[in-house]
């Protein structure tokens, strides 16, 4: 599977990150394997702007370029040339697009890894061919499995690791501090949103029952701290629990909302990159699935759950659903508090 290269002629690695929150935590313990295989070498990580800064606070990697939003092709040049002025050793590509393996081609990458799909095996040196059963695994597997090229995949997945930002935290103690928080004060999450579509939607006025029992059983507040244009269904949450809820949709950038996540004493969420970060900074997760499949893209956590409810258009991975939202709609209230209730009975909700 490839030509080989000793892993002491590897001084620089480039990575072509994936493009999505959710997905790049789910990537983080392939970065990690592929730093213990080559721990002298500089990893340099290539992102789209929305995702780079969970790479810039990743102990396994040490620089990330932004890529330009505008991906025409002369951005792409432009960064290929870079690429190919850095001289890298190797380069593994993360997504399964031909524009990702093209650019680490035209780089001049002496060694490049992927997988032999979307008819770009040519420009890649270490095809990893992708079996049936690799496709019904999860994603953390699935890039795990790169690495076969490399010399062999981890016996054991490394951990997701997200480190927190200094500066990040700082800021969201002052925003809590302003809203009347303490340091002392039981947070609860809840992530209502879900930038994808409604169908990935559990709907609000279930959160804010869950929020209404949480808040009460911790005397805690509940936080809503999604992006500003779902501030309005995030509001709709905070109505229903009053006094002990706060809509923070908006104030916090990328990295502050991992601060945010790691304070609260449980998070409650649709399926969504926020979800992703909670399991990685290990906080008590519950997840609630719907149209997307829940064995590729659960929290990759033991300190998580996994609700849904099994019907038989499921994972339709639809934006929004035609007909009646059924694989939400049947997940009840009562069902998340039952299983809170036997998950995590210190809580004594």
């Amino acid at each position: 599977m490839g030509r080989g290269v000793a892993d002491e002629t590897v001084n620089k690695i480039v990575l072509k990150s994936v493009n999505w929150v959710g997905d790049t935590i789910m990537t983080m313990p392939a970065i990690r394997a592929v730093r213990e295989r080559y721990p002298a070498a500089r990893i340099t990580a290539i992102a789209p702007p929305w995702v780079a800064a969970l790479l810039k606070i990743n102990p396994d990697v040490d620089d990330v370029w932004e890529e330009d939003a505008r991906k025409d092709w002369r951005a792409f040049a432009r960064l290929a040339r870079r690429i190919r002025a850095e001289r890298f050793d190797l380069g593994i590509s993360f997504p399964n697009s031909f524009a990702s393996a093209l650019l680490l081609w035209a780089g001049g990458v002496r060694r490049r890894v992927g997988y032999a799909r979307d008819g770009r095996g040519l420009l890649l040196t270490d095809r990893v061919r992708v079996r049936p059963a690799l496709l019904r695994t999860h994603e953390v597997h699935y890039h795990l499995h790169l690495l076969s090229a490399l010399g062999g995949v981890p016996e054991s997945p490394p951990p997701l690791t997200l480190q927190e930002d200094e500066q990040a935290r700082a800021n969201v103690d002052r925003v809590l501090e302003a809203e009347g928080i303490t340091p002392q004060t039981p947070l609860i999450g809840l992530n209502a949103c879900a930038f994808y579509g409604s169908a990935k939607r559990w709907p609000a006025q279930r959160f804010a029952a869950v929020g209404q029992r949480l808040t009460e059983a911790l005397q805690g507040v509940a936080l809503l701290a999604c992006t500003l244009p779902e501030r309005p269904m995030a509001q709709s949450v905070c109505n229903v629990i009053g006094a002990r809820a706060r809509n923070l949709a908006g104030r916090f950038n990328l990295v502050e909302l991992v601060s945010v996540i790691r304070r609260v004493k449980i998070f409650v969420t649709n399926d969504t990159g926020a979800m992703h970060i909670a399991a990685a900074l290990g906080v008590r997760t519950v997840a609630i699935f719907g149209p997307t499949n829940w064995v590729k893209t659960a929290p990759w956590s033991e300190n998580a759950i996994v609700m849904r409810h099994a019907v038989p258009c499921a994972p339709c991975t639809l934006r929004h659903c035609p007909i009646d939202h059924r694989c939400m709609e049947r997940v009840q209230v009562a069902d998340v508090i039952a299983a809170i209730q036997q998950r995590w009975p210190e809580l004594k909700v």
